[in-house]
Parts: C-alpha cells; sequence; structure tokens
C-alpha cells in the first residue's frame, strides 16, 4: 500500500499538468479528486512487467479526459435538447416555499422578511409565490435571462434563511 502512494505521489506533476490542459472540464478539485481516482486504480491494474508506472497513468489519464472532452456539453441552458425543448424549461424548481411555511401566521412573518429583502428579490418572490409566475414570466417582466431569475431566485431564498435564523425563526 505504501508502495502505491509513492508512486502515486511521484507521479502528482504529471497528474496536475493533465489536469491543468483539460481544465476546460470542469472544476480543478473535481478534475484533481478524478484524477486520484483514476491513479489508484490504474496502480492496482498496472503491469509491472511492462512499460513504466509514468507512462501507463499518463494513457490512463489522457484517455478518460480525452473521452470526457468528447462528450457534448449544452454551452447555454438556452440550448435545444433531444426533444426540441430549451434545456431552461425542463429544469424542475426544487424550492418549494409553501411547503416549507404551513398556515397564516408563518405567511404574515414571511411577509415581514421579504419587505426587508431588495427590492428586486422581493418582487422576484412576491411574483413566483405569491402570482404563480414562472421564472420565464418574471425574466420577461425583468428584462432578464430565465437562468438570472432563477439565481437571483435562489440567492433571495437564501437571504431569506439567513434572515430568519439570525432572529431563531424555525421554519
Amino acid at each position: 500500500m505504501e508502495e502505491m502512494y509513492e508512486a502515486i505521489e511521484r507521479c502528482k506533476p504529471l497528474i496536475l499538468s493533465t489536469i491543468k490542459k483539460y481544465g476546460f472540464l470542469g472544476d480543478h478539485f473535481d478534475l484533481y479528486d478524478k484524477a486520484m481516482e483514476i491513479a489508484y486504480d490504474a496502480y492496482l491494474t498496472y503491469d509491472k512487467t511492462r512499460s513504466g508506472f509514468p507512462n501507463y497513468l499518463k494513457n490512463k489519464l489522457n484517455y478518460y479526459f480525452l473521452d470526457t472532452a468528447k462528450k457534448k456539453r449544452p454551452i447555454s441552458l438556452n440550448a435545444i435538447n433531444d426533444r426540441g425543448e430549451e434545456i431552461i424549461t425542463t429544469i424542475e424548481d426544487t424550492a418549494d416555499l409553501e411547503a416549507d411555511l404551513i398556515g397564516k401566521d408563518l405567511v404574515r412573518c414571511l411577509l415581514t422578511y421579504i419587505q426587508d429583502l431588495p427590492h428586486t428579490d422581493a418582487y422576484l418572490i412576491r411574483r413566483k409565490y405569491f402570482d404563480n409566475k414562472t421564472n420565464a414570466e418574471i425574466a420577461k417582466d425583468l428584462g432578464k435571462s430565465p437562468k438570472t431569475i432563477a439565481n437571483r431566485h435562489s440567492l433571495a431564498l437564501n437571504k431569506l434563511r439567513e434572515m430568519m435564523a439570525r432572529d431563531n425563526f424555525i421554519y
């Protein structure tokens, strides 16, 4: 086991340079984790009678990252999927404020917190939950993209949760 850790440690510059080469595939830490997983697997499958381990690892890493790079990734959430729909319209909103807050007292209390939000965030929350508008409808009203509205919605909910937690409000 110790031998495996030493061999992989000696290959760290190779691993890091491969990650840098394929950095466009995602987050550096995620790529590093995947590369280390590949390194451990490579060491276990490595045939010591063949070429050196660094060369074997380099090939394994390159094959994996080249394979990953070949996969079609959407460039935009407005891109069209296989069924002819914009990707943004197929994403379900997992936040359900009504399920978290039940009863008129809770809603009244929530309205107090909403008033303390910045104007745009308060508007977004009211339109989404009280007027039952979709991200696309709100985006059209505000002249923004649905993705921007989804992000703002998430941030606004986080602000509400922080304000409520600060006041020890149980939700």
